[in-house]
C-alpha cells in the first residue's frame, strides 16, 4: 500500500534487529523491485501502481537502513482507531 502503516501485531519486535536472513530476503526483494527487467518487478508492475511500488522499494530500503524492526512513528495512535 502506499500509505505507511505499521502492524500492531510486529509491535512486539519493535526495534528488534533482523537476522541476516531476514536482511538477505529483503535484499533480495530490493534489487529485483528496483530492476525494471526482473520478474518481480514485472509482476509487481501488473498488480499495483507505481506509487505503490515505490513504497515497496523505500520501506525496504528503510529496513535494510535500520536492519531492525521498525517502531511506531508517534505519528498515529499506538493501538489500533478507534479501539473496538
Amino acid at each position: 500500500h502506499e500509505e505507511d502503516k505499521l502492524r500492531t501485531v510486529f509491535w512486539g519486535f519493535a526495534g528488534q534487529p533482523l537476522a541476516p536472513q531476514e536482511l538477505d530476503r529483503i535484499s533480495t526483494v530490493h534489487d529485483a523491485a528496483v530492476d525494471a527487467s526482473s520478474a518481480l518487478r514485472l509482476r509487481l508492475d501488473e498488480l499495483l501502481s507505481r506509487v505503490e511500488v515505490a513504497a515497496l522499494v523505500q520501506r525496504c530500503r528503510a529496513l535494510l537502513d535500520e536492519a531492525a524492526y521498525p517502531r511506531p512513528s508517534g505519528a498515529w495512535p499506538a493501538i489500533p482507531w478507534p479501539p473496538l
